[in-house]
């Protein structure tokens, strides 16, 4: 059985890195590369760098939102998750 502290310390970490990879994409300035060579007159690279900030966007919005999900799921909120034992203030 896992405590929601150990779930809560990784889903941590996770939403941290979601967060830091939304933020590199987010402050890009120059487009991503493409990988194929005959590929590079089809897509307009000011379009892929919109799409890579929009993308950086999401990323930096949804982090916080899953945190505080599995938050609510650490602590019990949500219900009782199968094999995890839900943090308790009171000192239980």
């Amino acid at each position: 059985m896992y405590s929601g502290a150990q779930f809560l310390g990784i889903a941590s970490l996770i939403c941290a890195g979601l967060f830091l990879v939304g933020l590199r994409f987010a402050r890009r300035t120059t487009p991503p590369h493409l990988p194929f060579k005959f590929a590079e007159g089809l897509v307009d690279p000011a379009q892929k760098l919109r799409r890579s900030r929009r993308a950086g966007r999401l990323f930096m919005i949804v982090a916080p939102l899953a945190w505080i999900f599995f938050a609510a799921m650490a602590f019990g909120l949500l219900g009782p998750v199968e094999n995890m034992r839900p943090i308790h203030l009171d000192g239980r």
